[in-house]
């Protein structure tokens, strides 16, 4: 059973809300297997699952219409040296929150696995571990502006080396 993480939307064009996580933490699962646990110990179940392996985005529709969205940031105006925070569930550990800078941006020359293909990730020192991924990756204006999702790491273990999908691609393929 995959843990992970995500984060509520409300997306450009698409009606009600949303949550963004990773493919890799919802693959291979039929819509009333996974839960959607909140921070007030609410279960839901999505009502559609939308998977791009490719970018490794998967976006749950829910049914549910009492929820507070995230607000998008734009990720392309992030700065090498930015603050950002990094939430999740690493471990089990639900809403876990690290933070950290932004060490670079584009970062493309990692390898994820053979269906990812994204070449443009945000690079962050922020703590992300296993179960952190489809956490946001938040700037100090409590925008969203990458989904994690990838750590580099020798041991499988936070080693100041992270990845995160930035909100300007999760957007873009969120229209599609």
């Amino acid at each position: 059973e995959e843990s992970g993480s995500g984060v509520i939307v409300k997306l450009s064009g698409r009606d009600g809300f949303h949550v963004i996580t990773n493919n890799h933490v919802v693959f291979g699962a039929k819509n009333n297997d996974i839960t959607v646990t909140l921070a007030n110990g609410n279960i839901l179940i999505p009502e559609q699952v939308l998977s791009d392996p490719e970018s490794d985005i998967a976006i749950l529709q829910m049914r549910e219409a009492n929820l507070v969205p995230a607000v998008f940031g734009d990720s392309d105006q992030i700065k090498i040296g930015q603050w950002v925070l990094a939430f999740g569930s690493p471990f089990g550990l639900n809403q876990t929150v690290t933070h950290g800078i932004i060490s670079a941006r584009d970062r493309g020359q990692i390898s994820l696995g053979n269906t990812i293909r994204i070449k443009e990730f945000l690079q962050t020192d922020a703590a992300i571990n296993p179960g952190s991924s489809g956490g946001p990756l938040v700037d100090m204006n409590g925008h969203v502006i990458g989904i994690n999702t990838a750590i580099a790491s020798n041991n499988g273990g936070s080693s100041g080396v992270s990845f995160s999908i930035p909100s300007n691609l999760v957007q873009r393929i969120a229209r599609e």
